[in-house]
């Protein structure tokens, strides 16, 4: 009897002991899980409270850059694709209270890398968020190839898109620019027009008949002669006068008329 009793004692000991284990283990566990599922939460509210969002800097830059392309006065952009480069996730800025100020480094690049400033008075700090504008851009290309001098009609050249980085600095945008314009060389066919590539086009024209245009006194005086040579507007050139037979020089001003001082 007393070898019973001793027995369920030591039963009794064991399941408490045990029923000790199990309860330290279950409320480790469930701290546990209560910090995991709190924590992080409590430590995200707080960090929108007291620090800068990055991807709120980062739509700034983005915006203020897509503006930008799109108001280019000199070129414009097709096809503009923008990448802004995201900032370190272990910087640390404290949210700030007074209004953002953007300072663009290149305000007059609008295609290519580009660094654009942030910063705030309030607490006071500042960064700078590279970027990058890709898109296409117009140029005037020939269809065919051109002689040197060849005075360039609609049918030589064409507009095509082409990405910024292949299109050559000083090319032609608009075919209209070119039209009736001389190449100062050859030219082979689909070659982007440079303004370097070009000269005016000539009003007056070797061995044909032009007006030449003379004041005496308040009277003007208009006769007919002969041109000497090719010239463009503001050019000197050699006009024979048809009722003298004499070669006088003259200022082109108009086509086929040339002004006698």
């Amino acid at each position: 009897m007393l070898g019973t009793i001793y027995h369920s004692q030591a039963n009794l000991e064991i399941m408490i002991g045990c029923d000790k284990t199990t309860t330290f283990r279950i409320l480790l566990t469930f701290i546990c899980l209560l910090l995991l599922s709190v924590s992080p939460n409590s430590y995200s509210q707080e960090n929108q409270h007291t620090q800068q969002s990055l991807t709120e800097l980062q739509r700034l830059v983005f915006d203020y850059i897509k503006e930008k392309t799109n108001s280019n006065p000199t070129q414009e952009v097709y096809e503009a694709e923008i990448s802004v480069r995201p900032l370190s996730s272990n910087l640390r800025l404290g949210k700030c209270q007074s209004e953002l100020q953007l300072n663009d480094r290149n305000p007059d690049d609008y295609l290519g890398r580009m660094t654009i400033g942030v910063s705030c008075e309030a607490p006071k700090w500042q960064v700078y968020i590279p970027a990058e504008v890709n898109g296409k851009t117009k140029v005037v290309v020939t269809t065919r190839a051109l002689v040197k001098q060849s005075t360039i009609g609609a049918q030589d050249i064409e507009e095509i898109l082409m990405p910024y980085r292949n299109a050559p600095r000083g090319g032609l945008e608009r075919a209209e620019t070119a039209i009736g314009m001389r190449t100062k060389r050859a030219i082979g066919t689909n070659t982007p027009l440079r303004i370097r590539d070009l000269q005016p086009a000539f009003i007056v024209f070797k061995k044909r008949a032009v007006n030449i245009v003379t004041n005496i006194g308040a009277v003007k005086v208009t006769t007919r002669g002969i041109a000497q040579d090719n010239a463009v507007k503001d050019e000197q050139v050699a006009v024979k006068n048809l009722s003298s037979g004499k070669l006088i020089r003259g200022i082109v001003i108009a086509p086929n008329t040339v002004y006698v001082p």
